[in-house]
């Protein structure tokens, strides 16, 4: 994934920027009214919109290609380090092993059905 999508020299692809833009708006629409209703991010419902900020971003990407070089670049050099990614990628977390314990004994609980509540 790392070699599509994040690479050194050209940063996260400008898909993934669009992506995390269209999860964003979203949870915009979720809190438009003041409170949260609950919209499931789904591709019936998003794929439209997010293709639509790719269409958007491949447009500022033509008028200005190292623009759009130099925001994938910065986006992925924040997001590694919001991650607290070192310089090989690795990532401390600080989490015990009893709270790994913990969260994988969660997995089980998983139903395969799909829930949309909180």
């Amino acid at each position: 994934m790392q070699k599509e999508f994040c690479r050194d020299e050209s940063g996260v692809s400008p898909f993934v920027i669009a992506l995390v833009c269209s999860v964003i708006q979203c949870c915009l629409e979720e809190f438009q009214n003041g409170t949260r209703t609950l919209i499931p991010y789904t591709t019936l419902q998003y794929s439209g919109k997010y293709r639509a900020i790719c269409r958007l971003m491949a447009r500022i990407s033509e008028r200005n290609p190292a623009g759009m070089q130099k925001l994938c670049v910065k986006t992925m050099k924040r997001g590694l380090r919001s991650a607290g990614a070192g310089a090989h990628r690795e990532v401390e977390t600080s989490m015990t092993d009893a709270d790994i314990d913990a969260a994988a004994a969660e997995l089980d609980e998983l139903s395969e059905e799909e829930e949309y509540s909180d």
